[in-house]
């Protein structure tokens, strides 16, 4: 994904959350990309993320009051992903949606 925006490891940011075995029922992701778009992020992330086939499936929805991509996995249900692009970072919620709801709240 890096490469196909025009960046190299020196433009690169990315912190990494959750909440830890053996029961982890989340994790939360932000990668900065400098002189990146939020637009080029979200179709790059959204396009490489879906590239499963028929699995994969990405449908733009609101979750408290802020539009997101929710990406489901036919094939793993339990792989529900949130995701949308601020600025120069894309943020990403791997989460149940009932969890989702709570999470994304906390994120800018």
């Amino acid at each position: 994904m890096v490469g196909e925006l025009g960046a190299g490891p020196d433009d690169v940011s990315l912190a990494i959350a959750n909440e830890g075995t053996p029961a982890s029922r989340f994790t939360v992701a932000a990668l900065r990309v400098v002189r990146t778009s939020a637009a080029d992020m979200l179709a790059i992330y959204r396009a490489t993320t879906t590239d499963v086939g028929p699995a994969g499936r990405a449908t733009e929805v609101t979750v408290t009051s802020r539009p997101v991509v929710r990406i489901d996995r036919t094939d793993d249900p339990t792989a529900t992903t949130f995701i949308y692009a601020l600025r120069d970072k894309l943020y990403v919620v791997q989460a149940s949606p009932e969890l989702a709801e709570t999470l994304l709240p906390l994120l800018p």
